[in-house]
């Protein structure tokens, strides 16, 4: 089931525009892996310096279409099997990316 929280609820900030948190965590794996367009993007993200580059890492991220506009829009979803992340711009991805790492701050062994 799907909650809606306040913006102030999941401690992000900027705050996010939209936020919907479903059942369950997904476990995080040590070390953090990522498949991204542009591997600087990711370790160069504080928080995020230690992951490693792999053809299927745990964060996933590449560049499209998203419901939001704008050009730092973008759509970041945690699953269980890992961490998916959609932006029509590096700009967009990379905010994607420092939101997951102030996830990963505030819940280093399992995200919601």
């Amino acid at each position: 089931m799907a909650h809606d929280l306040p913006k102030d609820a999941v401690n992000l900030l900027p705050p996010p525009r939209s936020c919907e948190v479903l059942s369950g965590t997904a476990p995080v794996p040590s070390p953090l892996s990522f498949c991204v367009v542009d591997p600087a993007l990711c370790t160069s993200v504080p928080g995020l310096e230690g992951a490693v580059a792999a053809d299927a890492g745990w964060i996933r991220a590449e560049l499209g279409a998203v419901a939001e506009d704008g050009l730092e829009a973008y759509h970041l979803a945690v699953r269980p099997e890992g961490v998916r992340i959609r932006a029509p711009s590096p700009t967009g991805l990379r905010w994607a990316l420092t939101t997951l790492a102030q996830l990963l701050g505030n819940h280093p062994t399992a995200v919601p």
